[in-house]
């Protein structure tokens, strides 16, 4: 709390009032007294009023009091001008504060944001050359179903002829082995008509 000054003197413009008006007194007492002192006798000086005195002091107490008061109200206002400003101050360094923290994070959050979307990219690319690897598997695989089946049908195609030729060789073998058999029969015939004939020379 700061120390309160003293009391300020009277405003000059009291002195000079409660002067003139003093002046104006005794001129006019002067004047008064030398009226009468033509027709009546004179008077002696009037005393101050003492309940006019008190009275002013006592204004004079109330109007110090006020100043005092005014003196106290303008100290207090003074002292919370002084701490707003002093708050006012911590207010703006600890909202820098802040704010640089809130930018650091927000910068370190951005950062982040970022790798994180640089990853998903690469990550992204890379299914997509997996997806697109994939897919041309796919398509050989199919193809090469494909021409698996192809070949498949072709083969048992030629199984097929195969069997049917197989079939006929095994046909035309059995005609042969009968046609054999009957050559052979017929061989046998010739044969034992032969010795017959051989036979009947000799004896005959």
């Amino acid at each position: 709390m700061r120390s309160l000054p003293e009391a300020p003197p009277p405003p000059l413009h009291r002195r000079e009032s409660s002067r003139s008006s003093g002046r104006r007194r005794r001129l006019s007492g002067s004047r008064r007294s030398s009226v009468c002192g033509s027709g009546s006798p004179s008077r002696p000086p009037s005393l101050p009023d003492p309940h006019a005195k008190a009275t002013a002091l006592q204004e004079n107490k109330k109007l110090q009091e006020e100043v005092e008061q005014v003196r106290r109200s303008l100290l207090e206002v003074g002292d919370k001008c002084e701490a707003a400003v002093v708050k006012y101050e911590l207010y703006k360094i600890k909202s820098k504060g802040k704010i640089h923290a809130l930018r650091s994070d927000y910068q370190s959050e951005l950062e982040a944001v970022r790798r994180r979307v640089t990853q998903l990219e690469a990550e992204v690319a890379l299914k997509g050359d997996q997806l697109r690897a994939e897919d041309a598997l796919r398509k050989q695989l199919e193809e090469d179903l494909g021409k698996t089946r192809a070949e498949r049908q072709e083969m048992a195609s030629r199984v097929r002829e195969s069997e049917r030729a197989a079939q006929e060789q095994v046909r035309e073998v059995k005609l042969l082995q009968e046609r054999v058999n009957l050559l052979k029969e017929e061989n046998d015939r010739l044969g034992e008509r032969l010795q017959d004939l051989t036979l009947a020379a000799i004896v005959g």
